[in-house]
């Protein structure tokens, strides 16, 4: 991300935990295109942090329109994420499981806001948080208490012990 955005990512995070994220997980640099076209690799995620609310749910709702060939999500109340087609985290979890050699029938994931419905779609189990977006709660299989409420050791307890 630039420099710029950098330095005054805290007008953007939505709380400390977004914030500690974007400052472990970006690299600042002074201008983004020259840096793109310097690396000549793709991109592999765009995400956009919106202090108007307004303008970001219409952002939602365009977005998807003009651009069919990407997914477009959310993770946080204030920022819309754009992906490719084959980078989703339910692709990533068949990969996954894949990987364990374990069906993903027997695979349990859980998730709160619309970038997880892949993964809860996905999933043997798909459990949405109490908290979780309405979307994400019909995408699901099941549906667990909130983040704060231990809805994690709830669905576990529900399904495995």
């Amino acid at each position: 991300m630039t420099r710029e955005l950098y330095d005054k990512a805290e007008q953007y995070a939505a709380n400390v935990h977004s914030l500690k994220m974007i400052r472990e997980l970006r690299t600042p640099v002074p201008e983004l295109k020259a840096c793109l076209s310097e690396r000549a690799r793709g991109v592999q995620k765009i995400q956009i942090f919106f202090r108007d609310m307004k303008l970001r749910e219409e952002m939602l709702k365009v977005l998807p329109k003009e651009f069919p060939d990407l997914v477009i999500t959310t993770s946080i109340v204030n920022n819309i994420e754009i992906n490719s087609r084959e980078a989703t985290k339910g692709r990533a979890l068949k990969k996954l499981a894949e990987h364990l050699e374990i069906p993903v029938s027997q695979t349990m994931a859980f998730g709160d806001d619309t970038n997880d419905i892949t993964m809860l779609k996905a999933a043997g189990i798909g459990v949405a948080m109490g908290n979780a977006d309405k979307e994400v709660k019909r995408a699901a299989d099941f549906v667990t208490d909130g983040c704060d409420d231990n809805g994690v050791a709830r669905a576990i307890k529900e399904f495995v012990l």
